[in-house]
């Protein structure tokens, strides 16, 4: 599946595991994760038609999401993201998966303040990207 796909390309990149480890969430992070960490979101998946029906070839977009209490991580990190998946902008094979193409679209900063006096806010940088795939 194109989410475990996505999900192995980042941790197999040094930079990202050895800034966050395994703590590549989908959709949320766990409860116990401490800082810095990623959470990937899938967005929309379409899938490819041709004149026959399903071509077997679908496109789907991510958000990837990286969290850290330190602005120069979070920039590290989006990097590092960016750099991985571009990688597989040609396309590429990890484990069963087919990668036709992955494109980066665009990162966007963000900041979360903290909640109460004594806490810290939380940085965070989204990188949104478009992946074409075989199913």
């Amino acid at each position: 599946m194109i989410d475990s796909a996505i999900r192995t390309i980042l941790l197999a990149d040094a930079t990202i595991s050895g800034l966050v480890g395994t703590k590549i969430r989908a959709r949320v992070a766990h409860d116990a994760d401490a800082l810095p960490y990623l959470v990937y979101i899938r967005g929309r998946l379409l899938p490819l038609l041709n004149y026959q029906g399903q071509s077997g070839t679908c496109s789907a977009r991510f958000e990837i999401q990286s969290w850290s209490d330190e602005y120069s991580t979070v920039l590290t990190l989006g990097k590092a993201v960016r750099d991985a998946l571009d990688a597989y902008s040609a396309g590429g094979t990890v484990g069963a998966d087919t990668i036709l193409g992955v494109v980066i679209e665009d990162e966007d900063g963000a900041y979360e303040p903290p909640v109460k006096q004594n806490d810290q806010g939380v940085f965070g940088s989204v990188v949104s990207i478009k992946a074409w795939f075989l199913e």
